[in-house]
């Protein structure tokens, strides 16, 4: 199974030694919607004041996967999606 490593990307960069095995792509992506919203949990003020959280994903090679990027914006501002709420993404990179 491939290995796969999540870091997190909020201003400063938490590095992940160990990866974990997962069957495919698709479960990294779930795997990094769930870390995300879990580190959300215990760390809201990451996402608050405009600010954004990205957890990157990249294969054992070094090379980025993907990134799930999690941001919060006020209603009206630029940032911010139809309804004025949160606004997720993820970048699957060519």
């Amino acid at each position: 199974m491939p290995r796969y490593y999540f870091e997190l990307a909020d201003g400063g960069r938490e590095s992940d030694d160990r990866g974990t095995e997962l069957p495919d792509h698709d479960a990294a992506r779930l795997a990094a919607i769930v870390f995300a919203g879990e580190y959300i949990s215990d760390h809201p003020e990451v996402v608050v004041d405009h600010r954004s959280l990205r957890v990157l994903v990249t294969g054992e090679a070094g090379v980025e996967r993907l990134a799930v990027a999690i941001t919060v914006a006020s209603a009206g501002s630029p940032q911010s999606g139809r309804d004025g709420g949160a606004k997720t993404s993820i970048h699957r990179p060519e």
